[in-house]
């Protein structure tokens, strides 16, 4: 039913890990629907660099069925990707001439 209000859970709010809940939240929102996608969850960072994504908070403070509620993190997740470094390696194939 579209417009009607959702409490966030405090679990979700400010100081936690988003990798550590987000799999959480989003179920949170599907059953608090009914079983359905009725909240549009989204994220947005205040720092470019790769780090612990804490969770500062989140807005709009009162959220209704059929919105939108972004999750305020310090910076995006790091990855493996952006906290170790590997190395490739490429060889070109070989070819052997019969004479």
């Amino acid at each position: 039913m579209p417009g009607v209000p959702i409490d966030v859970d405090p679990n979700f709010q400010d100081g936690s890990s988003w990798r550590d809940v987000e799999e959480d939240i989003r179920a949170f929102f599907e059953s608090a629907c009914g079983n359905t996608e009725c909240v549009q969850v989204t994220t947005t960072t205040k720092s470019a660099t790769p780090g612990d994504c804490t969770i500062l908070g989140h807005t709009p403070a009162e959220l209704l069925r059929g919105g939108t509620i972004t999750f305020v993190l310090d910076s995006p997740c790091a990855t493996e990707a952006t906290t170790s470094s590997s190395t490739t390696t490429t060889t070109a194939p070989t070819t052997s001439s019969s004479s």
